[in-house]
């Protein structure tokens, strides 16, 4: 709690000390982790101070320390939609649809100012008590740089609309991030062909929409695609094969419709988040 205002916020630490291990991060390379959290704790500080939005967890502050970098984050008291489910479980179409638009409001805010979330998933989405939504967690997110002049047509996608979310940008994603069952298959491929062969290419802000299409099947079943298999297994799955999820049966066909353009394989055949919010699943 701010001991001035009274406000409650919520707190992210990670231990910057000589003998610290990061923060929840497990294993047995110590420093590596603890660089690892440090850097993902500094990248969401400096994406956080640049934005606004209703949908996205707003940003108070940060302090230093000579123990604990920390992060002063608004507090969401309902927390994730991932502990929502585990509490009432699976969600019906009306607040699926309810919770999809906003995240999308949001994710369509980030995309506009170059900034891929690449993590998205029901963890990472707090819920107010008014059912409001809110994206958190931006230790994985990447600001993109938008090209100026000239673009390579094989590694961009020129579209009409003219916003800066259809604009293309002239560095996109080269590491692989995000969690398996909500990732898109060009951010697996990013590191390997399926065959075991490592493969050079770049992703950007479409990878963002398949994950929104995983996290609409975790709200309505209360599992992400694939859940059944072991990680592993769900990456090369995801990966190689042509395979896209399984809908669930309890969404219409106006969910269906969606879910259809967000699982493109084709990254450039999917919808941007603008785009998206004028389906009528969410619209």
């Amino acid at each position: 709690m701010n001991k001035d205002t009274g406000e409650l916020f919520a707190l992210k630490s990670v231990d910057i000390s000589s003998n610290g291990r990061g923060n929840s991060l497990k294993g047995n390379s110590g420093s590596s982790d603890q660089s690892i959290a440090i850097s993902q704790l500094e990248k969401e500080i400096e994406t956080l101070k640049s934005l606004s939005h209703p949908n996205i967890v707003r940003y108070l502050g940060c302090e230093r320390t000579a123990k604990t970098l920390n992060i002063f984050l608004e507090y969401v008291p309902a927390g994730s939609i991932e502990s929502l489910l585990e509490k009432f479980g699976y969600f019906g179409e009306k607040v699926v649809a309810l919770f999809t638009k906003q995240i999308l409001n949001g994710l369509s805010y980030l995309h506009l100012n170059g900034i891929a979330h690449r993590d998205i998933k029901g963890a990472n989405v707090l819920v107010g008590l008014n059912g409001s939504v809110k994206l958190a967690d931006f230790g994985a997110s990447k600001r993109l740089h938008r090209l100026t002049m000239s673009v390579n047509a094989e590694n961009t996608n020129i579209t009409a609309e003219g916003n800066e979310e259809t604009q293309n940008y002239s560095r996109g994603c080269k590491s692989v991030v995000g969690t398996p069952y909500w990732m898109a298959p060009e951010v697996i491929q990013q590191g390997y062909n399926g065959d075991g062969v490592e493969r050079e290419s770049q992703y950007g802000m479409k990878a963002d929409i398949w994950s929104i299409g995983a996290v609409v099947i975790e709200m309505s079943t209360g599992n992400p695609p694939w859940h059944d298999l072991p990680p592993v297994t769900a990456l090369f799955k995801i990966g190689s094969s042509p395979a896209i999820p399984t809908f669930p049966s309890s969404l219409s066909f106006k969910g269906h419709e969606f879910l259809v353009d967000c699982f493109q394989r084709d990254a450039s055949a999917r919808p941007t988040a603008s785009a998206l919010l004028k389906y009528s699943f969410v619209a």
